[in-house]
């Protein structure tokens, strides 16, 4: 797909945060969630004509595992299919 979940990863160690590239759910994976401290990050990459990625992260609850924790974020990021660029980034309070 994309590299960018990998290019995330890679600038973290060492900072705190815990990143997991393609978190696995019994419903599916979000490609890149992330911790920092008390609130949770949920990533979706799609390509323009992909669809929401936000409503993706909420039917398939890729937040509910992490209901333990006070606040939740769903981060949608939209790539421009034609010169594979960040076009949108777009996010949610899921919790």
């Amino acid at each position: 797909m994309f590299y960018l979940p990998e290019a995330f990863l890679s600038k973290t160690p060492g900072s705190g945060v815990d990143v997991y590239v393609e978190d696995t759910t019994d419903r599916g994976r979000a490609d890149l969630t992330a911790i920092v401290i008390d609130k949770v990050y949920i990533f979706e990459i799609k390509m323009e004509s992909e669809g929401d990625p936000i409503k993706q992260i909420k039917e398939k609850k890729y937040h509910e595992k992490y209901m333990n924790y006070p606040e939740i974020y769903g981060i949608g990021i939209i790539i421009d299919k034609e010169n594979k660029t960040v076009k949108d980034i777009i996010w949610e309070k899921l919790k």
